[in-house]
């Protein structure tokens, strides 16, 4: 596992407790043909917050586990910032932008 991989987990690990901090974390799970969205970050068919427990960290953690390469890029907060409240989820914000920048970092 390299360096990204580990930085990530720990990233992934804090963004769920948050989100279990601020009741955004759900104990059921979104239909299948609503985890099926084609457009990005299932907007059509998730909240984000549903998007982030039940697509985005999963799929990094499938691909932490496996030893996958990682996307090059992501680019999420900009999507955060539009969709959650920064006055009532600002740690939430910081948490996902500090896994964008983890993902530019690791280019360098």
């Amino acid at each position: 596992m390299t360096i990204l991989h580990n930085e990530l987990f720990k990233h992934l690990v804090n963004l769920e407790i948050l989100m279990q901090q601020e009741q955004l974390w759900s104990d059921s799970a979104p239909t299948q043909e609503a985890l099926n969205s084609e457009l990005p970050f299932a907007v059509d068919t998730l909240k984000i917050e549903q998007w982030l427990q039940f697509v985005f960290i999963p799929k990094m953690k499938i691909l932490i586990e496996t030893g996958q390469p990682l996307p090059a890029s992501i680019a999420i907060s900009p999507v955060i910032h539009i969709t959650l409240s920064k006055e009532t989820f600002p740690l939430i914000i910081d948490a996902v932008k500090k896994i964008d920048l983890l993902f530019d970092e690791g280019k360098s």
